[in-house]
């Protein structure tokens, strides 16, 4: 018998399948894939977070642990968002909830989320008023399905050094949001 992979990165099926990101709710802000799949399959995944959320009292701080098909699933609440993340292999829901209470910490670093009544003030329109900022954050901290140990230092020195590039000509994911937030009347 062969000793396990030491980094989840040794092993191509040790990865994040998926980041999503959903109102209290219920409400997709964000999700990413990092497996080819079509809606339908989409859809599952989805189902699957949807599962270990219901019958819990979805306060900030409650995590939320199940499986899907081979993987394993996790979520975070951070204020009125929830974190979900779906992994295989070697990223159980111990590595995958320490992993989203690292990005909602960056998250709420980086956005300068306030504080009422001792939690972030973190909901669906801060995430979608600093979308940009939250595509960069999740590229920073997982590439390619691959957990990065980036903290709130390294990511603020990547949005100072991609922010050139995001304003160029308004034609960048910052002007793609100011689209996205005048069609909804924002």
């Amino acid at each position: 018998m062969s000793a396990p992979p030491t980094s989840t990165a040794a092993s191509p099926t040790s990865r994040v399948q998926a980041i999503v990101f959903t109102t209290l709710e219920g409400y997709v802000i964000y999700e990413t894939y990092y497996e080819q799949l079509n809606d339908i399959q989409k859809c599952e995944v989805r189902q699957s977070f949807d599962t270990i959320s219901t019958n819990h009292e979805l306060r900030h701080g409650s995590e939320l642990v199940g499986r899907f098909k081979n993987g394993k699933v996790s979520g975070l609440v951070c204020g009125a968002v929830v974190g979900y993340a779906l992994g295989t292999g070697y990223c159980d829901e111990l590595m995958l909830s320490s992993f989203l209470e690292r990005m909602f910490e960056v998250l709420v670093e980086v956005m300068d989320v306030d504080e009422v009544k001792g939690r972030p003030a973190m909901d669906g329109g801060v995430l979608v008023g600093n979308y940009d900022v939250l595509c960069h954050v999740v590229d920073a901290m997982c590439v390619d399905g691959v957990v990065e140990e980036v903290g709130v230092e390294g990511v603020r020195k990547s949005l100072v050094l991609g922010s050139e590039k995001w304003t160029g000509g308004g034609r960048g994911l910052r002007g793609v949001v100011r689209s996205l937030k005048s069609s909804i009347g924002r």
